[in-house]
């Protein structure tokens, strides 16, 4: 066990990473207060003109993407770093696992929703429901 926790204390990969989180965590720090002048500038500027700036959402979403692949390192869910180790991300990084769920659901509702209107229909067509459920289950046996 002592060979064990000496290997795992020596080890220099270890003590890489804590340096990379002490520098990513100093760089989310300054990011916060980067991404708050952010969402005040936007709001002056919808204040002001009563429209977004392309830009500064643009840039809003690249810098949300860039915070979150830091936290996403410091919590070691991927050990893939972030900017300037990697391409800064581009404000749309986020968004197609967000419109893969949203398909996904989508298909799952349609699929639930088709068979529920099948189901309303044959009922509708019977008096009682039975001669429906009878049917089903002669489908399902075929």
């Amino acid at each position: 066990m002592n060979e064990e926790l000496k290997d795992h204390v020596t080890n220099t990969n270890v003590w890489m990473r804590l340096l990379f989180m002490a520098l990513f965590g100093v760089v989310y720090a300054v990011s916060r207060f980067v991404l708050l002048a952010v969402v005040v500038a936007q709001f002056l500027w919808l204040l002001f003109t009563g429209s977004t700036n392309e830009r500064l959402l643009s840039f809003g979403g690249q810098l949300a993407t860039f915070v979150y692949q830091i936290l996403r390192y410091l919590t070691f869910n991927t050990d893939a770093r972030p900017y300037p180790f990697a391409d800064w991300p581009d404000n749309t990084a986020l968004i197609p696992e967000v419109v893969e769920e949203a398909a996904a659901d989508e298909a799952w509702d349609d699929a639930s929703e088709e068979s529920a209107e099948e189901a309303v229909i044959v009922e509708a067509e019977s008096e009682t429901g039975i001669e429906a459920e009878e049917e089903n289950s002669n489908k399902d046996k075929s």
